[in-house]
């Protein structure tokens, strides 16, 4: 589990140095704001907005005898990602109804990681937290929400948080785009991608959703599964690839329908790359190439797809880019 540690003076002095070079992503600031959370906890909850403390307030109040512990989730929007996310930073104070009531542990959890972010323990008094993005999630566009709580050891807590910060890289965002490579932006049209599915596909690009749009009908009782190819050509190749990069969601005729499986396949390559279950909101996806493809100049084609459940599949696959591997 990663460690907080009280912040020093000169840590207080690097942070500032740093802070000319991070600046908050767009959504950062939407989610300071009591109606982003959900309630999530052993015991009875409340989230509002507390004008006087300028935080989110969270009021709890446990069953005695049972397990105390509160973790409301904060759930990531249409193109919000810790995918470009650098620095989480947020204050947070608690308070039981025992003042001098200790706590079991606090943390924040990231959605789909096993370890989680360990906080200081809470204080009357705020503390400041900073996350290193990349040391702390191991797969930051795979988590959907984030949760920020604690376990106390009394049937009454209030706690607050503020000032919750997404920080991003100028830098690294520069990086990133001059590193696209010059041929990625023709690959988000739907005249590249060929049907290839077991039932009947059309593909059409979808200037509301700015997106290549796939529709698909399968026969009941058939085998359901949708691979489009997007066929690489003559000095396009992964072998100058360092990401890929795009965003995707899908719905079914039947909306709880479920997936039976997600894959990125990479010409006749196994294993395929596992996509997160499709749902509908876009999902950010960051492949590293180098881990997910064994033979990247061998690649011509690249599939993106799914095997739903249902005779009628619609699926949207968004912002697709070819980063570099830079100099």
């Amino acid at each position: 589990m990663k460690k907080w540690l009280p912040l020093t003076l000169a840590a207080l002095n690097m942070l500032a140095l740093g802070a000319a070079e991070m600046r908050p992503v767009s959504w950062s600031d939407s989610t300071n704001t009591a109606k982003r959370f959900q309630a999530n906890t052993s015991g009875k909850m409340t989230i509002a907005d507390d004008a006087d403390q300028k935080a989110v307030r969270f009021d709890v109040e446990f069953k005695p005898g049972t397990d105390f512990w509160v973790y409301p989730a904060m759930t990531f929007k249409d193109g919000e990602s810790l995918s470009d996310v650098k620095q989480i930073r947020f204050e947070f104070k608690a308070v039981q109804g025992n003042p001098d009531a200790k706590y079991t542990c606090a943390y924040v959890m990231f959605d789909g990681e096993k370890q989680y972010f360990t906080l200081p323990t809470p204080t009357t008094e705020y503390q400041t937290v900073v996350i290193d993005v990349p040391q702390a999630v191991k797969n930051p566009a795979a988590a959907k929400n984030i949760k920020i709580g604690m376990n106390p050891k009394d049937p009454k807590l209030t706690y607050f948080v503020r000032n919750l910060q997404f920080l991003t890289s100028d830098a690294d965002s520069a990086t990133t785009a001059a590193n696209e490579l010059a041929w990625s932006g023709a690959t988000n049209s739907a005249s590249r991608f060929k049907a290839n599915t077991s039932g009947k596909m059309t593909i059409a690009d979808d200037p509301a959703e700015k997106a290549v749009r796939v529709d698909v009908e399968f026969k009941p009782g058939t085998d359901f599964w949708a691979y489009p190819i997007l066929q690489l050509k003559p000095g396009e190749s992964l072998a100058d690839v360092a990401q890929i990069r795009f965003d995707f969601k899908a719905v079914q005729g039947n909306p709880d329908a479920k997936y039976s499986t997600a894959n990125v396949m990479f010409g006749n390559e196994k294993p395929y790359y596992s996509l997160p279950m499709p749902k509908n909101e876009y999902q950010t996806v960051v492949i590293d190439v180098a881990k997910a493809v064994k033979d990247p100049a061998a690649v011509r084609d690249i599939k993106i797809g799914m095997n739903p459940k249902d005779p009628k599949l619609t699926y949207y696959i968004r912002n697709l880019q070819f980063i570099g591997k830079g100099k």
